[in-house]
């Protein structure tokens, strides 16, 4: 029987990069919450921010939707689809190298 794989922790990949890198745990913890909030900061003032060989992080900023009526293809009665308010959406894609390397 096949084991079955679980997704990695977020210890297990602070003890790994502080093993490939030579720190302690910590210093790689702080590493990664600098990454965060660098991603977080560029996201919300310039748009985009890319984590090299990963992917790209987007901010979309989407109009409000007023409420409007439409036909229904199943029933073909009048239906009337809810007003949605304006927000933000973060998008995140994979960069090129990153869909090639992933077998």
């Amino acid at each position: 029987m096949s084991e079955k794989l679980k997704a990695m922790t977020i210890t297990r990949i602070r003890q790994i990069i502080a093993e490939a890198s030579g720190i302690t745990v910590n210093q790689a913890k702080l590493a990664l919450d600098s990454l965060t909030n660098t991603a977080i900061e560029q996201a919300n003032s310039v748009g985009t921010f890319t984590v090299p060989g990963i992917c790209k992080i987007t901010k979309l900023y989407k109009p409000d939707r007023p409420e409007k009526k439409m036909i229904s293809q199943l029933t073909k009665q009048e239906i009337i689809v809810k007003a949605k308010p304006a927000h933000n959406l973060v998008k995140v894609k994979a960069i090129k190298s990153l869909k090639e390397s992933v077998v």
